[in-house]
């Protein structure tokens, strides 16, 4: 490690000659000296690197690695970790800034209680011009997080800061040590931080807004990067297992932040914006691509625990209007071409609830014995695991006739199957914490799973309910 290095602050820069000086300086004028500054040149095709080569003969400090073709921010951020001789990181995006030149001595000042994570403020900036407008921000309060219980923890500064950026301070030896470079697997700042969180002993907050968010210079804004696996909830349950403490409350709170980061993307996806790869080149992305990667998403272990608890009924309509929407779509420009659609439950489902006018999908108002099959079809299809449909299958139960009533049947088996599993995972988590001595949160956790019991019981045959119970006095025994 080079000497008297505290800071190595990332950058990746593509096209960037009218911002890039202004980040760069409000760097240099730091009165805190300790610090290395790395720039990605992602392949600009303007005076970018030009004007890191001259930040470079102006101070040893900035180094400057320049890239024929981009590779994006996530992977550049990878690339800076392999240079970097600092112990802790940030990320300073090249159209934003440093607020002022204490803004690093403000972290300094909280680095003598060695804390594995920075949390600072932040500024919400306009660039109109050649001046830079104030529209808000936050001032967090100081404080000192140690690791007890982090779910506590996440879901205060998921409460209270702006928790999913790497704008904050972290230590490079916990990145390392943890395999989080912010491309594979954590991929990006929002994966990337939230593993962090979760891996941290001891996080701080300052009381001063460090960092300027430039609002309208993204070079990324209206897109959506084409990764259909999203790390963020294992990180948040495995947390809960090995230190956290089980809140059925807090954990909503955490999975809705995440759910609605996950419903941001499926909607950008559905509503045909732009598409980036992981390297952030633009993709050319069909509407059949499209389906398939909702329902890919969906099918998720960590999309269905989520949406669990962040609120099923909740979201389910929303993700059914996305993707009723994108399948329209492929139903009116692709099939006519015979491009093939190859989902394998969501087609079915939408064609069992709805009905397509040329143009749009819309709710059905009445159903036929084949709808029901249909939507039998998309439940039970093993694919589907969360068993995505069932709470809108509620609007068929009134039209249910003779011919259709085992149908119905089954459909409304699929509701107990699904309730019956979820109770299962509730059970199985609680054998982790029980594991680990945590007698309280099991209590907590099997009460949750008696909830749903008590909900289904009248549905369940007496060796059903019979063994369920058996197996919840079974993760009690010793409680």
């Amino acid at each position: 490690m080079e000497k008297n290095v505290i800071f190595s602050i990332f950058m990746c820069a593509r096209n960037t000659e009218d911002t890039l000086p202004h980040a760069i300086e409000s760097v240099k004028i730091q009165t805190c000296k300790d610090w290395e500054m790395i720039i990605i040149d992602n392949g600009s095709t303007d005076g970018t690197w030009q004007l890191i080569q001259a930040a470079m003969e102006q101070d040893s400090r900035v180094k400057g690695i320049h890239l024929d073709q981009g590779v994006g921010w996530p992977k550049g951020a990878s690339i800076c970790m392999e240079y970097a001789s600092g112990e802790y990181m940030t990320f300073l995006a090249a159209d934003d800034f440093l607020l002022g030149p204490g803004s690093l001595q403000a972290i300094k000042n909280a680095l003598p209680e060695k804390p594995d994570m920075v949390f600072c403020g932040h500024a919400s900036v306009q660039l109109a011009g050649n001046m830079y407008r104030i529209g808000g921000g936050i001032i967090p309060e100081k404080r000192m997080y140690t690791g007890e219980d982090k779910i506590s923890d996440l879901f205060e500064i998921m409460g209270t800061l702006y928790y999913n950026s790497f704008f904050h301070f972290i230590s490079l030896e916990l990145l390392r040590k943890n395999g989080i470079n912010f491309y594979e697997p954590f991929y990006a700042d929002y994966e990337g931080v939230t593993e962090a969180i979760c891996k941290a002993s001891k996080i701080a907050v300052v009381n001063h807004a460090v960092y300027a968010l430039t609002a309208n210079t993204s070079q990324t804004a209206g897109t959506s990067t084409w990764k259909d696996y999203v790390m963020q909830w294992r990180s948040v349950r495995n947390t809960l297992v090995e230190k956290g403490r089980y809140s059925k409350e807090k954990l909503k709170y955490i999975a809705v932040r995440i759910f609605n980061n996950n419903m941001a993307i499926l909607k950008s996806i559905c509503f045909e914006e732009k598409v980036r790869d992981k390297e952030m080149n633009d993709m050319v992305v069909s509407y059949a691509e499209r389906c398939r990667f909702l329902e890919n998403l969906l099918n998720q272990k960590e999309t269905v625990e989520t949406f669990y608890f962040a609120g099923r009924q909740y979201y389910a309509e929303g993700i059914f209007e996305y993707m009723k929407h994108i399948y329209a779509q492929y139903r009116k420009l692709e099939a006519p071409a015979g491009i093939p659609l190859k989902t394998k439950w969501m087609d079915r489902l939408i064609e069992g609830l709805c009905v397509y006018d040329g143009e749009y999908y819309v709710n059905r108002t009445t159903f036929c014995k084949q709808d029901y099959e249909e939507v039998c079809a998309a439940l039970a299809d093993e694919s589907n695991t969360g068993t995505f449909g069932y709470e809108l299958a509620a609007s068929m139960k009134e039209f249910v006739t003779e011919d259709t009533a085992y149908l119905w049947h089954t459909i409304s088996e699929t509701y107990i199957n699904r309730m019956q599993k979820q109770i299962y995972e509730l059970l199985f988590l609680a054998i982790e914490i029980k594991k680990r001595g945590r007698a309280a949160e099991v209590v907590e956790i099997v009460k949750e799973s008696m909830e749903i019991l008590q909900e289904i019981r009248a549905y369940l045959s007496e060796q059903q309910l019979g063994r369920i119970t058996d197996d919840i006095k079974m993760v009690l025994g010793g409680v």
